[in-house]
């Protein structure tokens, strides 16, 4: 009677074990697919808002607005008083996500695109300067091939509030420094908003409530030097 006992117990303990190997096993495979996985695909913002991109009306737009929740936040073609202006915002997106989207900005057949990104790879350590840059060269590159004027706008500097601001900042302006290149190169136009928005080398917080996230004051601003570029390249609407 001891020894079934034994072997029943013996038994018991190996099939938890085996269960034990096996639930290890796949969660760690799930693990390693996520790792595998573009970062840009882990934002579910990312898929949701590109779920609407796809049932949206809209077939034209003069002017698509590329970028992160920066981008995202305000409704442009109220700020800019204007009805042929698209948001293609995303929050939490990076450079390598709105690369990847391109094809939703191409549907819009717009005459221009005003770029900014590059905030989100750089805090969450996803790519230097120079790899965000390369992602914004490629943008540009692709943009201009299907004869889309690009406007590439700086990367903003964020808050002194802001967790490791100092460093954050430092990257902006090395990134910006070969954005400008890229402008440059390209023969295309840079809006630098730090020079606008910013006190010293960070954001002014009066034009933020978060050390990141714009304020309307903020926007106003930007709206301006949109509608600069937008007079020398395009008749009003």
């Amino acid at each position: 009677m001891q020894g079934t006992f034994k072997r029943l117990f013996y038994l018991s303990l190996a099939v938890n074990l085996f269960l034990i190997f096996v639930l290890v096993k796949f969660s760690g495979n799930e693990e390693e697919v996520d790792a595998r996985s573009p970062s840009y695909l882990q934002n579910k913002l990312y898929l949701m808002r590109t779920s609407y991109y796809d049932v949206y009306p809209s077939r034209q737009a003069n002017v698509v607005m590329l970028g992160d929740s920066i981008t995202q936040a305000v409704d442009w073609h109220e700020l800019l008083k204007r009805n042929d202006v698209v948001n293609r915002g995303i929050r939490g997106d990076n450079t390598e996500g709105m690369l990847n989207r391109l094809h939703y900005v191409y549907i819009l057949k717009p005459k221009m695109v005003f770029l900014m990104g590059g905030i989100n790879d750089i805090k969450s350590n996803e790519a230097t300067p120079e790899e965000i840059a390369r992602n914004h060269r490629k943008i540009v590159v692709e943009l201009m091939d299907r004869h889309i004027k690009p406007v590439i706008t700086s990367t903003l500097y964020v808050a002194s509030n802001e967790k490791k601001h100092k460093k954050i900042n430092q990257k902006v302006d090395e990134l910006n420094a070969l954005l400008k290149m890229v402008a440059k190169e390209r023969n295309i136009a840079f809006i630098d908003l730090n020079g606008k928005l910013a006190t010293g080398k960070s954001l002014n917080k009066k034009y933020t409530i978060d050390g990141v996230h714009l304020m309307g004051n903020a926007y106003q601003i930007w709206g301006d030097e949109i509608s600069k570029e937008l007079e020398r390249e395009l008749k009003e609407p």
